[in-house]
């Protein structure tokens, strides 16, 4: 909020409306009357007097010639018109004028003050508060009192004058001794002094800031040229982090080539952050990393769970081990499916394969679900976790394409509720589930790497460890990450394991538990077939080679001729039995696998022939059942009669009209019908 007086010198003063003749005679009348004043900081020195200092007849005659308010709006086409000339002499006396100050409010300067600063403000507002109140009332007293001289007798008007400012003050500061010493003090405070403006220049609701000093002037730019404050910002806004002095000096080497005018370093500096936010220098130069931590990360609360109730899982690399497999491959690239239970942090599950797969997955998932089936999943959206047969048609998904015949996911199957999470590419490792802070420095990862057994190898392939090994140097690091204590998470508290939350969790209630029968889902691969549309044999892709495709059948499959279906089957023997599910999870039979026979095997033929003549006799049996019901119902007809023909109730006329029977006569010829119609069958019979 900005505001400002205007102030009067008594050479400007003297002459006019209710004011002495000469520069003497009004400073004899302020001090009579104890006019506010100030002291004058241009040439000459003397006293200046506010415009609300002065008598009501000078002030209204100011505000009139200023044309600052309603006043002046009134009756400013009674003020007569200047001509041209005049007129043009007053405004290149407006243009020499210098600017009057303005002030402005940092109120964010005042709130980084401290509380007893901010207090002593407020307390010292309070008081310059009562000071303005006790003079708007005095104006309000004063224009009331002219109003009713203005409609009394002229030879009894009521005194109707103005109570001298420095009055008022005296009985404030009189009032509020602790907070304001003398009425002087006050006096600064309203109309402050050199170099300070006072409250007189801002609004009520700013005079703790002002009076605290968190006010600015004016501010005016130093000369620059604006192609060399562009020149200056794209060298400074650069990854390669140069320094503010060596671009001012690349800056002022331009200046000198093109004639560009620049201010100082301190200055060009306080300009380019004053013009670019932190945000945009840090990411300009720091990079996304960097910006990316002047936002605080969200925290989540794990309590709202129970020990088995959520989980969340990710794959883990051992990158820093080679690794010997059974088949004398030698990798770096050995890879663990891990879940965490998310309540308590410990490691329930893992599975250690080649890479990350699939199946690593669904392994990983059949172990952790031996001791409880949560209801809450977390994992990433990538291939292999986002994948049809284990999370199909959960929301979210955002791979493979979602397609309307997609079969319902194992873990959907199993009442799990799937939740993607959204890497934090920004920040990289670890990501932003809770298992990856498990993985990091001084993780799983490290622990395995440092294990005693195994520390002195699997650097290089020549020194390449087994598989063995680093399944046993994973399982023996992992019971270590569960039992330490003294863990920092809001479930522990500073005393407790991983291992203790979990089970003293488990005391005040019992997760789900998966039957066997679910369990046995994630033993197997899932594949979406369509069955024959004659017998509704289902053939899968997965052993198919040029001999043909593994075939599964039972007589409950005709009833699904030609409809999609989901198979599954155990992918280490495709020679058993395949369940068959419909494409919402519905369990809806067994089927048997159909293996191709050779021409000569009698034994296969002879089988085929029995199952053949057993369903044909079934069938037969059950249709002779059906042929009975139907001859007892065929005899038990009910009688039926023919109804009686219909009687028209309708009345026609006979009338003789012209028709066109294709008999030749003349026109308007009247035809009788009864004599076309023996014609006709005349001409028919030959």
């Amino acid at each position: 909020m900005s505001g400002s007086e205007t102030y009067y010198s008594a050479q400007e003063l003297a002459g006019l409306i209710g004011m002495p003749e000469t520069k003497s005679g009004v400073i004899r009348a302020a001090k009579r009357d104890n006019w506010l004043h100030r002291t004058r900081t241009g040439k000459g020195g003397g006293k200046e007097y506010p415009l609300s200092a002065l008598p009501e007849e000078t002030r209204v005659y100011l505000t009139l010639q200023a044309g600052k308010n309603e006043f002046a709006e009134l009756y400013k086409d009674q003020l007569p018109k200047a001509s041209a000339e005049i007129q043009a002499l007053v405004d290149q006396a407006h243009a020499e004028m210098p600017a009057k100050p303005e002030f402005f409010i940092d109120w964010e300067h005042f709130r980084r003050k401290t509380a007893k600063v901010q207090g002593k403000a407020y307390r010292q507002a309070e008081v310059v508060v009562q000071l303005k109140k006790l003079i708007d009332q005095d104006q309000r007293r004063v224009f009331a009192l002219k109003q009713i001289n203005d409609r009394r007798a002229e030879n009894s008007p009521l005194r109707a004058k103005k109570t001298p400012i420095n009055t008022l003050m005296q009985q404030v500061a009189a009032a509020n001794p602790e907070v304001c010493p003398s009425w002087r003090t006050l006096q600064n405070w309203w109309l402050g002094k050199p170099g300070k403006p006072g409250c007189i220049h801002f609004d009520v609701a700013d005079y703790a800031p002002a009076l605290s000093g968190c006010y600015t002037g004016r501010t005016t730019l130093a000369d620059c040229s604006p192609e060399a404050f562009e020149y200056y910002v794209q060298l400074y806004l650069h990854r390669r982090q140069p320094s503010f002095k060596d671009c001012y000096r690349r800056t002022e080497d331009m200046a000198k080539a093109n004639g560009w005018a620049i201010p100082s370093d301190a200055t060009l500096r306080r300009r380019l952050e004053a013009e670019y936010s932190v945000g945009i220098i840090t990411f300009m130069r720091q990079g996304p990393e960097a910006f990316r931590l002047l936002t605080p990360f969200q925290q989540r609360d794990k309590t709202v769970f129970r020990a088995g109730e959520a989980v969340s899982g990710d794959g883990l690399k051992f990158d820093k081990l080679w690794v010997e497999w059974p088949d004398g491959e030698i990798i770096n690239t050995s890879t663990a499916w891990v879940w965490q239970d998310l309540y308590s942090g410990k490691i329930v599950a893992w599975r250690l394969g080649k890479t990350e797969s699939t199946d690593l997955f669904r392994l990983a998932t059949y172990d952790m679900t031996g001791q409880f089936l949560p209801s809450y999943l977390q994992v990433d959206n990538t291939r292999v976790a986002a994948n049809k047969m284990m999370t199909g048609r959960a929301e979210g998904r955002h791979r493979f394409g979602n397609q309307p015949n997609d079969p319902l996911g194992m873990l959907l199957m199993l009442g799990m509720d799937v939740h993607f999470t959204d890497p934090d590419h920004a920040i990289a490792s670890p990501g932003s589930k809770p298992v990856e802070r498990a993985f990091g420095i001084g993780g799983i990862h490290d622990k395995v790497a440092t294990n005693p057994k195994i520390r002195d190898r699997g650097f290089s392939k020549a020194t390449a460890i087994t598989s063995a090994e680093l399944r046993e140097a994973i399982e023996y690091e992992v019971i270590r990450h569960n039992a330490q204590e003294k863990r920092r998470s809001l479930v522990c508290g500073g005393v407790m394991s991983f291992d203790q939350a979990y089970e003293l969790s488990f005391v005040s209630w019992a997760p789900r538990k998966a039957t066997e029968a679910q369990r046995r889902l994630l033993m197997l691969s899932i594949e979406v077939v369509k069955a024959n549309s004659n017998n509704g044999m289902v053939s899968i892709k997965a052993g198919k080679s040029q001999l043909g495709s593994n075939r599964y059948w039972c007589e409950t499959l005709n009833e699904y001729r030609g409809h999609e279906v989901g198979v599954f089957y155990d992918p280490d023997d495709l020679t058993k039995d395949v369940d068959i599910y419909s494409l919402e999870g519905k369990y809806l039979m067994s089927a048997q696998y159909e293996p191709s026979v050779g021409f000569t095997d009698k034994e296969a033929g002879s089988e085929y022939m029995k199952r053949t003549k057993r369903i044909n006799k079934l069938v037969k049996k059950q249709a002779s059942e059906v042929k009975a019901i139907q001859k007892l119902h065929t005899d038990k007809l009910p009688a039926l009669a023919e109804p009686e023909a219909p009687e028209s109730k309708v009345v026609t006329g006979l009338f003789n009209k012209p028709l066109d029977q294709g008999f030749e006569g003349e026109s308007g010829q009247v035809i009788d019908a009864d004599a076309v119609f023996s014609k006709a069958i005349a001409m028919m019979t030959g």
